[in-house]
């Protein structure tokens, strides 16, 4: 016996991190999702509407986060590098200012796919958490 679940209910049980594709018009997000290690904080955003997001963690480290599509060029430099690669995942850089309740500032910069995990440990009291995904749509033939 197949159970048939409505496509309305189906969809409002996945979370928007579940699937990184815009159910209604097909576009790709970049999403991330922000856990601080020891306070229980946990958000997510799309950084493809918001690329540059600020929060404030539950000890007072003020965090401004940016995520920004790799360009043409950091590929280029990739495959001609001394370390050429004949594959390249699909990449973003991660740019994050952390402040502190004392006003002493931090900057961290890297680079990361586009469907990974960034472990930050010297942020915050026992470090953040960000989880970059990123996936393809596919729409339904018959």
């Amino acid at each position: 016996m197949k159970i048939k679940i409505p496509k309305t209910i189906a969809f409002s049980l996945i979370s928007p991190l579940t699937f990184a594709c815009n159910f209604e018009t097909g576009e790709i997000e970049q999403f991330v999702r922000l856990k601080s290690k020891d306070t229980g904080f946990n958000t997510y955003w799309s950084a493809t509407k918001e690329p540059n997001k600020f929060f404030e963690l539950p000890d007072g480290t003020g965090l401004n986060i940016k995520i920004i599509p790799a360009t043409s060029d950091k590929y280029k430099e990739m495959l001609e590098g001394p370390t050429s690669l004949a594959f390249i995942p699909e990449l973003v850089k991660i740019e994050i200012e952390a402040t502190s309740l004392h006003g002493e500032s931090e900057k961290h910069s890297s680079w990361g796919g586009v469907s990974s995990i960034q472990e930050y440990s010297q942020i915050g009291t026992a470090g953040i958490e960000l989880v970059l995904l990123k996936q393809g749509c596919a729409a339904e033939h018959y």
